[in-house]
């Protein structure tokens, strides 16, 4: 069976980084608490411009339903929640790939170690020097 990565941005269109961060809090604690997720060890990261980057490895063979599971989860969060309206849902980025083909993708996000980024960073000189 092979992991996919599902990866999931959503524009914050508050205007306040405390109502950000305590949205941030409200939506992390939903989606742990969501039986269906759970599993998929779901992680919340703020990017640049007000961007909420959800990312988790949903238990399914197909990426379309791994995404799905995933895409479904964060909008009954944000449902259950009362922050729907807050963040931009119609015009959310998602990304599906397998676990082994995202590790450059995720390699400059917050939660990655800083060793691996190095190791990742070094690049094979030409006439194998």
């Amino acid at each position: 069976m092979v992991a996919y990565v599902a990866h999931i941005e959503i524009a914050y269109l508050g205007g306040q980084t405390d109502e950000l961060a305590e949205a941030r809090r409200l939506l992390a604690a939903s989606l742990t608490a969501d039986a269906a997720l759970a599993k998929a060890g779901p992680t919340l990261e703020l990017r640049p411009g007000n961007v909420l980057v959800v990312r988790g490895t949903p238990h399914d063979d197909d990426p379309l339903r791994a995404l799905t599971s995933l895409d479904e989860a964060v909008c009954r969060a944000l449902t259950s929640t009362g922050l729907y309206e807050e963040f931009d849902v119609s015009q959310r980025v998602l990304h599906i790939a397998p676990a082994a083909l995202t590790e450059p993708f995720f390699a400059w996000s917050e939660g990655y170690p800083r060793q691996r980024r190095r190791l990742m960073s070094r690049r094979p000189r030409k006439g194998g020097r």
